[in-house]
């Protein structure tokens, strides 16, 4: 039971956690670093990096088989979320912020792609 009810959460509780870390990265990258306070560049790029290493290491946490099914799972979340970004940073045109939150996550998509499904469990014990 505990582990159909644990297929079923890993991929949303993956999500939730990655929007709130997201958002408190967003907030420490714009305003916790006094030098560039307010620059929106870093606040993404530090948002984006944040927020797609806790979605693949929490996803890896809660699913109650870290194999190569819960790894695809991830991996596809993270390199389309980036897609969806890396494209809305281009056609808005605005700045390169949604850009750089993008092309963080397709970093670590691609990071994680390589990467063996034992190794991608950051949040170990």
């Amino acid at each position: 039971m505990i582990t159909a009810i644990r297929w079923f959460l890993f991929v949303p509780m993956a999500l939730v956690s990655a929007i709130i870390v997201a958002q408190v990265g967003h907030w420490f990258g714009n305003y916790g670093l006094w030098f560039i306070e307010g620059n929106n560049f870093w606040g993404w790029t530090i948002s984006g990096l944040y927020s797609a290493l806790t979605l693949v290491g929490v996803g890896m946490k809660v699913a109650p088989k870290v194999d190569k099914v819960s790894k695809w799972i991830l991996m596809f979340i993270v390199i389309f979320w980036g897609i969806i970004s890396l494209v809305g940073g281009v056609v808005s045109r605005e700045d390169d912020s949604l850009f750089m939150f993008g092309l963080m996550f397709i970093f670590v998509g691609w990071t994680c792609f390589k990467s063996k499904p034992e190794k991608m469990n950051f949040f170990k014990g």
